[in-house]
């Protein structure tokens, strides 16, 4: 018999999957990726005398230090020049501009530019929401 509690985590992590699961098994794929490509090095580095291992070590580790803290940069700086929020309900993420459309920092989700909806296969913006969009006016109480 399940128990309420595992039945509750069982039923958020399904709902969770539904949502987010693309993106979550994208992110698994590439980690693994990374680990194999990582492993496969190591075991390639190996062949080598010790002394070259060591030194190809250490070079590699701050070359890739280097691209590690370069990408955080890049991302925390679209992040803070960022002032829009994702339109999607389930999501916080902050949105970029690309060419002629917006797209989701964290999920990845691309909207249009002009109608603001999700931007799916020949899509085609309704005159009415264009309209409506280009001509709203914001009241501060």
């Amino acid at each position: 018999m399940i128990i309420p509690l595992e039945l509750y985590k069982k039923t958020l992590l399904t709902a969770f999957m539904h949502s987010q699961g693309p993106e979550v098994k994208d992110k698994m794929n590439v980690s693994k990726l990374v680990g194999d490509i990582r492993k496969q090095r190591k075991q390639f580095i190996k062949t080598f005398p010790k002394a070259i291992e060591l030194v190809i070590d250490i070079a590699l580790s701050k070359k890739l230090n280097n691209i590690g803290k370069q990408n955080k940069l890049y991302v925390k700086n679209l992040v803070t020049t960022s002032n829009r929020t994702c339109m999607n309900s389930h999501c916080s993420g902050k949105m970029k501009i690309v060419d002629n459309y917006f797209e989701c920092l964290k999920c990845s989700t691309k909207f249009c530019k002009d109608c603001e909806k999700v931007l799916k296969e020949n899509h085609t913006c309704k005159k009415e929401v264009k309209f409506f969009l280009l001509n709203r006016t914001f009241q501060i109480f």
